[in-house]
């Protein structure tokens, strides 16, 4: 009796003791390529690369370094207020009934750290969430609030991204 396995997979990894290679099928030469020896240096991309949450949800796994935390880093003291000319707020959830907060990806800022591209999380009140609001399109507006008023309470603006000048303050590491 013979049996046939196929199996399909868009990633897989071949392994000949010495290096594993890991491929796609879109993609003729490997994804990733590394000594076996170097697997603990490899681990986080590999896990990247190849855990369930990588087919399910890619986005959740390409993080970038918190803005604020750099800052922190670089000596800028708690209380500083860091202004930004043009700021669009793509994604907005809602922490509690009095605590907002946007999510933004900024960048580049500087060469050589993660291609300079941070993220960037602002804190703020309902009455901030309602002086952004009424700064921004009316149609908007009211689709951020209606989003922000049932669950998942956020919202993800892909077209029409309110852009703003912002001021923020440094606080616990975060702006």
């Amino acid at each position: 009796m013979l049996f046939i396995l196929m199996i399909r997979a868009s990633v897989y990894a071949l392994c000949n003791g010495h290096q594993i290679a890991i491929f796609n099928i879109n993609k003729t030469d490997p994804v990733l390529i590394f000594n076996l020896k170097d697997l603990s240096r490899n681990l986080n991309e590999l896990k990247k690369i190849l855990s369930p949450l990588a087919f399910s949800n890619p986005r959740l796994l390409d993080f970038k370094p918190d803005f604020g935390l750099a800052l922190h880093k670089l000596g800028y003291p708690l209380g500083d207020i860091i202004s930004f000319k043009s700021l669009g707020l793509p994604f907005i959830i809602r922490v509690n009934d009095d605590l907002y907060s946007a999510v933004v990806e900024i960048g580049p800022i500087s060469e050589g750290f993660n291609d300079g591209t941070f993220c960037l999380s602002l804190d703020f009140s309902k009455k901030m969430l309602d002086k952004i609001l009424a700064k921004i399109d009316n149609k908007i507006a009211n689709k951020i609030k209606e989003s922000l008023s049932r669950q998942p309470y956020s919202i993800e603006i892909l077209e029409g991204t309110p852009v703003l000048k912002i001021n923020a303050k440094i606080t616990g590491g975060n702006i």
